[in-house]
C-alpha cells in the first residue's frame, strides 16, 4: 500500500493495515510530523482507534484532564472579569455501551509524534518524510508514481496494489484521480501564537478549554497546550496579516494584550498565519 501524507490519517492507517499483515510505504513531504497543535480534540472513535493499535494510554496521557474540559468561559480579559462560562457536559457523558473511550483533548502535535514513533518501530511501515511523490497513476494491475528524497535529491519509482490519499484538503492524489470536493469554501484567517507563559494565577479556579477573551484592546480565544507545563496558544482573526509573517515581537502583543499583563510571555513564537478553510 501506497499512503501519500503521514499525519495522523496516514500514520493510523499504516497501523491499522499492518494489523492485517499489509506492508505500506508512507510518503511525507514534510521533514518531520507537525509542530502546530492544529486539531486539539480526538472523539471517541478515534481514541478507540488508538487503543487498537496500542496508543490509547500514551495519547490519553498527553490531554488537559477532565478539569479543563467541563466549560467554556468568556472574560473581559484573561486576568480580569468572567463574563459567562458554558458547560461542556456531553465532553463527560460520550460512553455508550459498546465502548469505554472518553473523547480526549490534546493536540495534534502530540498524537503525532506518538503515532509515529509506533509506526516506525513497525516492521511493516516504511516511512518516508521529507519525500515528495508525484505522477500518480493507475492500470489494472495498481498504482505507480515516483517518489523524491529532498534531501538525498533522489528519485525512485515506486509500484503498489493500491494508494491511500492521505494528504489534506487539497490533495494531490484526489487530483490525481481526478475527484473533486463537492463544497463551497469560505476562507477564514486566524494567527496563531503558540507562547509559554504561566497564567496559574488568573486560570487555577477558572479552568477551560476554550476561554475567550473581548474586550476593547483585542479579542482572542486561549486554549491550553498542557495538563502540566506553561503551554498556550492563542489565536487572534487577522485578515491584514493573511499574506506575511507576523513578527516575534507582534506575536508577543497579539498574546499579551488580551490578557491585560504588563509582561510579554516567555517565549512567544511567531508562527505563519493559519488559513483555515471552513466547508460553507
Amino acid at each position: 500500500m501506497l499512503i501519500v501524507g503521514g499525519g495522523p490519517i496516514g500514520l493510523m492507517g499504516s497501523l491499522l493495515l499492518s494489523r492485517l499483515g499489509v506492508r505500506s510505504l508512507v510518503v511525507d513531504l514534510r521533514g518531520r510530523t507537525s509542530t502546530h497543535p492544529r486539531s486539539r480534540l480526538l472523539d471517541a472513535p478515534s481514541v478507540e482507534l488508538m487503543r487498537e493499535v496500542g496508543v490509547e494510554q500514551q495519547v490519553i496521557d498527553t490531554g488537559l484532564g477532565p478539569d479543563w474540559t467541563k466549560y467554556n468561559r468568556w472574560f473581559d480579559c484573561l486576568a480580569g472579569r468572567e463574563i459567562c462560562r458554558v458547560p461542556t457536559p456531553s465532553f463527560h457523558s460520550v460512553r455508550t455501551d459498546r465502548s469505554s473511550s472518553m473523547p480526549v483533548m490534546t493536540a495534534q502535535d502530540y498524537v503525532e509524534a506518538i503515532l509515529f514513533d509506533k509506526a516506525a518501530s513497525d516492521p511493516n511501515v516504511d516511512l518516508r518524510f521529507d519525500t515528495t511523490a508525484s505522477g500518480l497513476t493507475q492500470d489494472d494491475a495498481g498504482v505507480s508514481c515516483t517518489i523524491r528524497d529532498n534531501r538525498a535529491d533522489r528519485a525512485i519509482p515506486v509500484a503498489a496494489g493500491f494508494a491511500i490519499g492521505a494528504d489534506g484538503l487539497r490533495s494531490s492524489t484526489r487530483a490525481a484521480i481526478g475527484t473533486t470536493l463537492e463544497a463551497d469554501f469560505m476562507d477564514v484567517f486566524f494567527q496563531d501564537v503558540i507562547f509559554e507563559a504561566d497564567f496559574s494565577q488568573h486560570t487555577s479556579d477558572r479552568q477551560g478549554g476554550l476561554l475567550f477573551i473581548a474586550h476593547p484592546m483585542g479579542a482572542a480565544v486561549f486554549q491550553p497546550l498542557r495538563l502540566r507545563g506553561p503551554g498556550w496558544r492563542s489565536g487572534t482573526s487577522d485578515a491584514d496579516a493573511a499574506d506575511r509573517r507576523v513578527s516575534r515581537s507582534e506575536a508577543c502583543g497579539l498574546a499579551r494584550v488580551p490578557c491585560r499583563l504588563r509582561r510579554q510571555p516567555a517565549e512567544a513564537p511567531a508562527h505563519p498565519v493559519w488559513g483555515r478553510s471552513g466547508v460553507a
